[in-house]
C-alpha cells in the first residue's frame, strides 16, 4: 500500500475526522428552533463525552442558512476568570469570526472598555455590530458549558455570566446554543442551579450514530484504499455501539494494521486482533464513565461486566454473594440512570461493548471493593461489637461501640450509618436523620447512608401523618424524593395524600381542583391501576357534566335564535363525545333551522320590496331563495316581479328618453331609446317614429350650430345656405328666420362697390 496518511485522524482529534457523517436530525432541529419562533429561548445540546457535540457546533456554518453566523466559543480553560474579561474574550472571538468567515472588518475591542463598564458588551459592542450585520443573526455557541459547574468558579463567573446571558436572550439578531455533558449529573445539576436560566431552554440529546451512519463513518474515509468485510463492519458497530469516537479509534487501529501488513481487506478476525490495543488507547475515555458513576452505579457496572444474565435480580444476587451492602431501590435507580446516560440498554446490556471489556479487565468486583471500601481492622472489630449490641437491643452500648470505631477511623461510613440505624430502632427519627447526614458528608454516594436517610425521613413523615400533620408529612416525603426520586414508598405516600385532597375537592364541588390533585397523584404512581381507574371515572363524570352543560346552553341559544352560538357550543361538545350521533344530528337540525330562518327573512324582504316597488331588491332576494332550494311558488312570484321590473324599467326609459330629447340632449335620448328597444317593447313601431324625430331634431340642431358658427365668422353665404335649409324644414325653428335676414343684410353691405350687379 505504501505510505498512507491515516484518514481516521488526518491532523485532527479522532472525534473530528475530515468527513462528517450523520446528525441531520440535529441540524434540522437547530434550524427549525432558531428560525424566528424562539427569540426568548436558548438551545441546549447534551450527550456523553466525545459523542460529537463539539463537531456539531463546529459544523453549523456548513449546515445552516447563510443568514446565521455561528461563533464557536469553547469554555475549556476559560472559566477561571472574571465576567468582564470573559465578555472581552467573547467579543474578540466574534470580531475574529466576522473577519475570517464573512470578510467583515470590525475594530478589535479594547480590554479597558470592558473593565470600566460591565455593560459595555450589551450596550456598546453589540449595537455597534448591528449596522454591519444587517438582517444576519449572530449564533453564539458555548462548548463545554458545564465547566461552569466547577465549585471554584460558580460564584466568581457562573452566576454573573448566566444572569448576563439571560438578559441578552431577548436581543434581536442574537441566538445561543449551549453544549453540556449529560454523563454523570451535570445536566441535572446545572438545571437545578440555574433554574431561571434554563427554564425556557429547548433540549436535544446527541446520542450515538445508527448502523448506516456508522457504516459510512467506517468505509467512506478509506474508499479506494481499503475494503471492509460486512461482518467486520457489523462487529465494529457492536463493539462501539455507534459511538463516533470509539468507532474511529477502532478504525484507526485497523488502518495502522493494514499499513504494516499491506492487506487491503479488513475481516472480522482483524477487528478481534486489535481489541486489546483499542481498549488500551481508549482507557482515558472508558475510565471517564467509571469515574463519573456513583458507588451503586460502579457496583452495577462491575457486576454486569462479569454476568451473562443482566436482569436486576441477577445483578442483586451477584452483589449480595460478594458481600456488597445496598438497597434494591438504589440499585434499580442506579441502573436506570446508567440507561438514561446511554451506557446500558433497556436490557442492561452495555451499549459500548468496549466498556465491558475494559471493566472486565480493570474493575473486577474485588478491585472495585478495594476502591469503594476502606478497611480498618480495629474499627471493624468495634463495628462487629456494636452490631452484636444492636441485635440484642442494647442501643446505648451499640452507639458507644460505633463511636469507638469512628474514633479509630474518622471517615468510617459503616460505623456512622450504624449509629443512624440504632436511632431508627429506637424510633428517634430526628437523631437518625442527623447521623445519616453525617455519613453522607463522608461519602455522598454511600448506598446504606442514602437508604437509611430515606427510611428516617419516611418514618418521620408517617409519624406526622398519623398525628394529622399533613404538611409536615409532605415535607418529609419530599426530602425522601429529593434523595431518591424513585423511592417507591415515598411516592405512594405522596400519591395517597394527593388522592385524599382530590376526593375532598370533589365532595366540595371543586372539580378542576380535584382533577389537578388526581394528576399530581398520578405523577407519583403512574402505574397504580386503582388510581388510574378512579381518575378515569372522575374524568368521565366531569366530561359528562361539561357535555350536559354545553348541550343545555346550546338549546338556550337556539331558542333565542342565536344559531351560530348554538352550533359553536355543540361543536365544543362533539370532541367530548365523538361517538354520540345525537350531537351531530342536533347540529344538523340547528343548521336547518338557521337556513329556514334565513330563507324566511329573504322572503319577507322580497315581499317588502314588492310593496315598495323596489323590484331589483325583490328579484335579488327571490333569486337567493331559489339558489338555496327550488320552490314553485317562489319561482312564480319571481316571474311576476320580473314582469313588473320590466314594465317599470320601460316606463323609466321612455320618460328618460323624452326628457332628454326635450332638453335637446339628443344623444342621451337616443341611448335611452336603444335601451328601451333592447327590452323588446310592444310599441316598437311608435318608438321608432319617435327615434326618427329625435334624429331629425339632432340634425337640425347640428345645422343650426354650424350656421351660427359660420355667421359668427362672417361666412354669410354658408350661414344663409344652412339657415334656408333649416327654415325649409321648420320655419319656426328657434330664431332661424331672424338670423337669416341679418345674414342676408350683412352679406349685402359687406360687398365692395365694384361687386354690385348694376356696375357689372
Amino acid at each position: 500500500m505504501g505510505e498512507l496518511i491515516n484518514p481516521y485522524i488526518a491532523g485532527a482529534p479522532v472525534t473530528e475526522a475530515r468527513m462528517f457523517f450523520g446528525r441531520e436530525d440535529v441540524f434540522q432541529w437547530i434550524e427549525n428552533s432558531i428560525a424566528g419562533q424562539y427569540a426568548d429561548h436558548i438551545l441546549v445540546i447534551h450527550g456523553q463525552r466525545r459523542v460529537g457535540k463539539t463537531s456539531v457546533l463546529k459544523q453549523l456554518g456548513n449546515r445552516l442558512p447563510r443568514r446565521f453566523i455561528p461563533v464557536f466559543f469553547d469554555l475549556q480553560g476559560r472559566t477561571h476568570t472574571t465576567l468582564d474579561r470573559f465578555l472581552w474574550w467573547l467579543a474578540r472571538e466574534i470580531v475574529r469570526v466576522l473577519k475570517q468567515d464573512r470578510g467583515i472588518d470590525v475594530p478589535a475591542p479594547e480590554r479597558d472598555a470592558f473593565t470600566a463598564d460591565i455593560e459595555y458588551f450589551e450596550h456598546r459592542f453589540l449595537p455597534d455590530l448591528r449596522p454591519v450585520l444587517g438582517s444576519d443573526t449572530l449564533l453564539i455557541t458555548f462548548d463545554e458549558f458545564d465547566n461552569l459547574e466547577e465549585s471554584e468558579v460558580k460564584e466568581e463567573l457562573a452566576r454573573p455570566l448566566t444572569d448576563y446571558l439571560r438578559r441578552l436572550m431577548g436581543n434581536a439578531g442574537l441566538n445561543f446554543i449551549f453544549s453540556i455533558g449529560s454523563s454523570g449529573r451535570k445536566l441535572e445539576n446545572m438545571q437545578a442551579a440555574y433554574t431561571e436560566f434554563f427554564k425556557t431552554a429547548l433540549y436535544k440529546k446527541i446520542s450515538f450514530l445508527n448502523e448506516d451512519q456508522t457504516r459510512n463513518l467506517i468505509t467512506r474515509p478509506v474508499e479506494n484504499l481499503i475494503e471492509y468485510d460486512k461482518r467486520a463492519v457489523s462487529r465494529i458497530y457492536q463493539l462501539a455501539g455507534g459511538h463516533p469516537y470509539f468507532t474511529q479509534l477502532t478504525c484507526h487501529e485497523l488502518f495502522a494494521k493494514c499499513q504494516q501488513s499491506d492487506e487491503r481487506l479488513i475481516k472480522e478476525a482483524d477487528v478481534e486482533s486489535v481489541l486489546d490495543d483499542v481498549v488500551e488507547r481508549g482507557t482515558v475515555n472508558l475510565k471517564f464513565v467509571w469515574d463519573e458513576a456513583s458507588d451503586i452505579e460502579k457496583w452495577g457496572l462491575s457486576a454486569l461486566a462479569q454476568l451473562e444474565k443482566t436482569d436486576n435480580r441477577s445483578i442483586g444476587d451477584y452483589l449480595r454473594k460478594n458481600r456488597v451492602r445496598f438497597s434494591d431501590t438504589d440499585l434499580a435507580s442506579g441502573l436506570l440512570y446508567l440507561r438514561e446516560k446511554d451506557i446500558l440498554t433497556a436490557e442492561n446490556r452495555f451499549v459500548i461493548h468496549l466498556l465491558r471489556l475494559w471493566l472486565k479487565k480493570n474493575r473486577p468486583i474485588e478491585q472495585a471493593r478495594e476502591e469503594l471500601t476502606e478497611v480498618n481492622p480495629i474499627a471493624n472489630r468495634y463495628i462487629e461489637i456494636g452490631l452484636e449490641f444492636k441485635d440484642s437491643g442494647l442501643h446505648e452500648k451499640a452507639i458507644e461501640s460505633f463511636q469507638e470505631a469512628l474514633a479509630v477511623s474518622k471517615e468510617n461510613t459503616q460505623a456512622q450509618v450504624n449509629i443512624g440505624l440504632v436511632y431508627m430502632d429506637m424510633k428517634a427519627y430526628d437523631k437518625a436523620i442527623v447521623e445519616f447526614e453525617k455519613a453522607l458528608t463522608m461519602d455522598d454516594e454511600d448506598v446504606a447512608a442514602r437508604a437509611g436517610l430515606c427510611d428516617a425521613h419516611l418514618s418521620l413523615g408517617d409519624s406526622a401523618l398519623a398525628k394529622g400533620r399533613t404538611k409536615d408529612a409532605v415535607l418529609s416525603y419530599q426530602r425522601v424524593l429529593a434523595i431518591n426520586a424513585e423511592h417507591t414508598e415515598a411516592r405512594q405516600r405522596m400519591a395517597e395524600i394527593a388522592r385524599q385532597r382530590a376526593e375532598k375537592a370533589l365532595t366540595d364541588g371543586r372539580d378542576e381542583e380535584a382533577l389537578s390533585a388526581f394528576a399530581e397523584a398520578l405523577k407519583f404512581t403512574p402505574e397504580d391501576p386503582i388510581l388510574i381507574a378512579r381518575v378515569e371515572q372522575v374524568r368521565a363524570e366531569k366530561k359528562a357534566k361539561v357535555l350536559a352543560g354545553l348541550i343545555s346552553r346550546s338549546e338556550k341559544e337556539a331558542a333565542a335564535k342565536n344559531w351560530e352560538g348554538a352550533i359553536k357550543l355543540l361543536e365544543e361538545a362533539l370532541p367530548l363525545a365523538p361517538d354520540d350521533a345525537s350531537i351531530q344530528e342536533r347540529i344538523s337540525e340547528i343548521k336547518s333551522a338557521q337556513e329556514k330562518a334565513r330563507l324566511d327573512a329573504l322572503l319577507a324582504k322580497a315581499d317588502a320590496a314588492v310593496k315598495s316597488a323596489r323590484w331589483d331588491e325583490a328579484v335579488e332576494a327571490l333569486t337567493a331563495i331559489l339558489s338555496a332550494k327550488p320552490d314553485k311558488a317562489v319561482e312564480s312570484k319571481l316571474a311576476e316581479v320580473r314582469v313588473k321590473q320590466r314594465e317599470t324599467k320601460l316606463n323609466e326609459l321612455k320618460m328618460q328618453a323624452r326628457g332628454l330629447a326635450h332638453a335637446e340632449r339628443f344623444n342621451g335620448a337616443l341611448s335611452a331609446w336603444e335601451a328601451y328597444l333592447a327590452l323588446d317593447p310592444e310599441d316598437r313601431e311608435a318608438v321608432q317614429a319617435e327615434i326618427e324625430q329625435v334624429k331629425k331634431a339632432l340634425a337640425l340642431a347640428r345645422s343650426y350650430a354650424e350656421a351660427r358658427k359660420a355667421f359668427a365668422k362672417g361666412n354669410y353665404n354658408q350661414a344663409v345656405s344652412l339657415l334656408k335649409d333649416i327654415i325649409n324644414q321648420d320655419e319656426n325653428y328657434k330664431d332661424a328666420s331672424r338670423l337669416l335676414a341679418e345674414a342676408i343684410e350683412l352679406r349685402r353691405t359687406a360687398r365692395k362697390w365694384w361687386q354690385n350687379k348694376w356696375i357689372r
